[in-house]
């Protein structure tokens, strides 16, 4: 029962922070489910694994990443492709959501997850751009605000072989950690 107590709050709380947004076609729709199903497939595999470590360190990934990327979103001002004022665009909150439950997913649990998850969250990052809610620059900050917090919070439950992007000024690339 106290399981069940703390998924309802996590999906109270995950619902109260993402409001999608009205899309005109099926792939503004299909971003919009996607950027809340995909937090909430993290937070379901940590319920499937009995992770409950893992699931306060979802917690603490995806809220902060949310929180940062509403206030860097209404702390900017800056207008949607659209000409929408009524919202801002600084910072794509579903964007946020999908790499932060993405991440979340691959950080703690592997790629076998994690590929497919990631390619769902690059998926509502081009919806966003698509029904112009966001230019390239606003979906990029969005991403890197949900990875970043998945990648402070989140410790793999495996930790045995572990992949990692490395992200520098003019450096990309994969890093690999082995135990043994």
């Amino acid at each position: 029962m106290k399981l069940f107590c703390q998924f309802c709050l996590a999906m109270l709380l995950l619902f109260s922070f993402i409001s999608p947004v009205n899309a005109n076609d099926t792939a503004g729709k299909t971003g919009d489910a996607i950027q809340v199903l995909l937090p909430l497939a993290a937070c379901g595999l940590t319920f499937r694994y009995h992770d409950g470590e893992g699931r306060n360190q979802f917690y603490k990934a995806f809220f902060s990443s949310m929180a940062l990327s509403y206030v860097l979103k209404f702390s900017i001002d800056d207008n949607r492709p659209n000409g929408s004022k009524s919202e801002v665009a600084f910072v794509s909150a579903h964007t946020s959501a999908a790499f932060s439950g993405a991440a979340f997913i691959q950080r703690r649990y592997g790629w076998k997850f994690g590929a497919p998850a990631y390619a769902l969250a690059a998926y509502v990052g081009w919806s966003r751009i698509h029904v112009h809610a966001h230019d390239y620059d606003d979906v990029l900050r969005g991403a890197a605000i949900g990875i970043a917090g998945a990648y402070y919070f989140a410790r793999p439950i495996s930790k045995h072989v572990m992949l990692y992007p490395i992200v520098g000024a003019h450096t990309m690339g994969i890093g690999i950690s082995a135990n043994w």
